[in-house]
């Protein structure tokens, strides 16, 4: 018969104080943020413009690109889809009452308004 030896030899060399210190090091995340020049100016904007409501809701301009082409204007094409779009449901009274109630129910919990104040964008 053979008898087949193994033996291991394990040194360690480094404090487990050492090993911890070295591994939160590299592994904690940086306190600083770099901001490329768009990021930047957002965040500019945002310090600038930004505020909150009676309600605790924020309100912020929106961080529109200097020297960006214009949007054209869309009111019309928009309520002509409307038109379109309440026409078709006419055709079915009950789909119609539905989308009236869900917009109603919409306004009055607040996430839509009238606005009377034309907007820049």
């Amino acid at each position: 018969l053979s008898s087949e030896n193994c033996s291991t030899f394990l040194t360690c060399c480094g404090s487990l104080d050492t090993s911890l210190k070295r591994f939160w090091e590299i592994e904690s995340v940086s306190k600083t943020i770099k901001l490329d020049p768009e990021e930047a100016a957002a965040e500019l904007i945002f310090l600038q413009n930004h505020s909150r409501n009676d309600d605790g809701r924020y309100s912020v301009s929106l961080p529109i690109k200097p020297n960006s082409p214009s949007l054209p204007d869309t009111r019309e094409t928009a309520k002509r889809q409307l038109i379109n779009l309440e026409t078709r449901l006419k055709r079915n009274p009950e789909v119609f009452e539905e989308y009236r109630n869900f917009m109603d129910d919409y306004k009055s919990q607040g996430h839509m308004s009238l606005s009377f104040t034309p907007s820049v964008y």
